[in-house]
């Protein structure tokens, strides 16, 4: 393994644990006020195309911290959207 493959690998990591604050932070206390649901989406396109590249590039590593990621943003965006539905449902009650 190349140089370039452990730095891949400590990016992935750092990537990763990265992520978990704000995962715990809303999965806590359901809180998403900081959260933009047009953000978020932008980010799930953004860490697909990723993933598509890094698979045909045969790059194990990124497609790996792709694919977390794209897991983590789909959290964020079902929470927002569960929130605002929760909203809306609430208002028209």
């Amino acid at each position: 393994m190349n140089n370039s493959k452990y730095i891949g690998i400590a990016a992935t990591i750092a990537s990763l644990i990265s992520a978990f604050p704000q995962l715990k932070h809303v999965h806590k206390t359901k809180n998403i006020s900081s959260l933009s649901m047009s953000s978020e989406i932008l980010s799930l396109i953004a860490s697909m195309l990723w993933l598509i590249f890094n698979i045909m590039q045969k790059d194990s590593i990124s497609a790996l911290s792709s694919a977390v990621n794209i897991i983590f943003i789909s959290y964020f965006i079902y929470e927002i959207f569960i929130q605002k539905a929760n909203k809306s449902s609430f208002l028209t009650d």
